[in-house]
């Protein structure tokens, strides 16, 4: 284990920015994980304790780790009446517009990452951040991609089926958001080299099983030579 560093960062994207916790160790960089959180109206947030714990985690296994706030979902000069109604939609349908600003966070936030650290890059999504990465997994020449608690019902991750990268997807036996039917179904479509890990009783959130889940990424990182014992 490395000590880990920790910062805050802005993060330019599309004519605003973002902010980012970037950690690393003192010992160098290598690799570069983007860590992509899960829905901003569902409270996600770059302090997550998934997104904290493997930023912290990776960090102390030599990586340079980005978590990131996708942008406010409410614009300045927004109507209550207006974000109810942006509320409402999203509570009847399970998205709303803001989505492709979100999507095109995180390939601003992988650009900014790759802008300090040359480094072969891992991305991880967590949730809805699943669905965020995939628009940029295809041809951002990644290492490696981690899926964790995705949702192939509500969320668009049909892109991954053409993915050639090493693909892990970490789910739980009880996660409320997909049954493991439908994780099931939208796994056996991908094509690439892939791996699951089901954790028992994690839910959708992990809390008390953040250190089980740093561990399971790094052994996969480990055996893809991405980081060192």
């Amino acid at each position: 284990m490395w000590m880990c560093l920790e910062e805050l960062v802005t993060i330019p994207a599309d004519g605003t920015s973002l902010n980012g916790q970037l950690a690393y160790s003192a010992a160098g960089r290598t690799p570069c994980a983007l860590i992509a959180g899960s829905h901003p109206l569902l409270g996600g947030n770059m302090n997550s304790n998934v997104a904290s714990s493997l930023r912290t985690g990776l960090a102390e296994r030599n990586a340079a780790a980005l978590s990131f706030d996708y942008r406010n979902p409410r614009s300045p000069g927004t109507s209550s009446a207006d974000w109810a109604r942006t509320v409402s939609e999203f509570w009847r349908t399970n998205h709303v517009p803001q989505e492709a600003d979100w999507r095109n966070d995180t390939r601003s936030a992988l650009a900014y990452l790759r802008s300090i650290a040359a480094a072969p890059t891992v991305l991880i999504g967590y949730s809805f951040g699943c669905h965020t990465i995939a628009g940029v997994a295809a041809d951002s020449q990644a290492a490696a991609v981690i899926c964790i608690s995705p949702n192939p019902r509500d969320n668009d991750l049909s892109l991954f089926q053409s993915l050639q990268t090493p693909l892990l997807v970490i789910s739980s036996d009880n996660d409320f958001s997909c049954t493991a039917g439908d994780l099931r179904l939208w796994y056996d479509s991908l094509g690439g080299p892939r791996e699951i890990e089901i954790f028992s009783k994690a839910e959708h959130f992990f809390r008390g099983r953040e250190r089980d889940l740093v561990c399971t990424v790094s052994r996969f990182l480990l055996a893809h030579g991405l980081i060192e014992e």
